[in-house]
């Protein structure tokens, strides 16, 4: 229920308030939760709502009536999936007027800047960028504030509906602007796509775009992302016809050499001599494994997700 129109409230009843903080912080409990009856209170909360058993649970919905009262977990958690599935479509955004004078870089920094939640900051943002790119259609603001759209449909997952954003916004994207280089970055966000669709989609950007850069990058795509039968076919391919074409700081040729001549099992086997790495930082400079030979190296596989 994380970033939806939805609150856990507990209501703690246990008398020894240390004991009760350490299990919040060893179970990692995060919601919130009201002592039953705090030192010098008349009375407890359980007692007001006529509360006698536990666990009680008593859903409440968002005009704050009183809809469900039972011991049964299972029941009380569907009736609050259902309300939350009522309430998020009587809140489904319309369209937004853009906001004056603001531009792209305006709306993304503000963005950035913004403390909610992130599924909370996507569901207060969508709209202004659907709206910023309705307003500024046909133009490369335009293309970006969809594809922000799609980069960041991910906020979307506990609601069921990414899979569905993101195809919608690759057909929106594809009718708008078919011949925009920057569909190339699309495969990149292979992840808000279903498995199921990355080879469909991937083929069909690379039908209509007449740009070798958007071909290689969803042919790139469909090696890495899509089915395992005929992958070392279609990296042999990327190799063939883009190898020549830059990636990032890299080429197709370097990458497609790198997944169909990768390391056996034996050659990193505890006891062998490390493989060569080379490459570039971040920072793009050239570096190489071996230049640390000599030293203790802890090769650490890392992101910053």
């Amino acid at each position: 229920m994380k970033g939806r129109p939805f609150a856990l409230i507990g209501v703690n009843s246990d008398r020894d308030l240390e004991a009760i903080r350490k299990i919040v912080v060893e179970k990692d409990l995060n919601w919130r939760s009201f002592q039953n009856q705090p030192e010098g209170a008349k009375t407890s909360i359980a007692k007001n709502w006529a509360v006698s058993g536990w666990p009680t649970l008593i859903v409440i919905d968002a005009d704050f009536k009183i809809r469900h009262r039972s011991h049964d977990g299972e029941a009380a958690s569907a009736l609050a999936k259902q309300l939350v599935d009522q309430l998020e479509a009587r809140l489904e955004p319309q369209d937004e007027a853009p906001r004056e004078s603001e531009t792209l870089e305006s709306l993304q920094a503000e963005y950035e800047k913004s403390e909610l939640s992130r599924g909370e900051k996507y569901a207060a943002f969508k709209p202004r960028f659907v709206a910023f790119a309705k307003a500024h259609e046909g133009s490369p603001e335009g293309f970006q504030a969809e594809f922000w759209v799609f980069r960041n449909c991910w906020a979307e997952r506990e609601a069921g509906t990414m899979t569905t954003t993101a195809k919608a916004q690759v057909e929106r994207m594809l009718e708008l602007y078919p011949q925009e280089r920057g569909l190339a970055k699309i495969p990149e966000i292979y992840y808000v796509l279903d498995k199921g669709d990355r080879a469909d989609v991937y083929a069909k950007i690379a039908f209509i775009s007449e740009h070798d850069v958007v071909k290689a990058a969803c042919l790139y795509g469909h090696a890495q992302y899509g089915p395992a039968e005929g992958r070392e076919a279609r990296f042999a391919e990327l190799a063939a016809k883009y190898g020549e074409l830059k990636w990032k700081h890299s080429s197709y040729a370097a990458l497609a050499e790198a997944h169909l001549k990768k390391h056996g099992a034996e050659d990193l086997a505890i006891g062998k001599v490390a493989p060569e790495i080379v490459g570039v930082s971040p920072a793009g400079k050239p570096m190489k494994l071996s230049d640390y030979r000599g030293k203790v190296v802890v090769l650490d596989f890392w992101g910053d997700w």
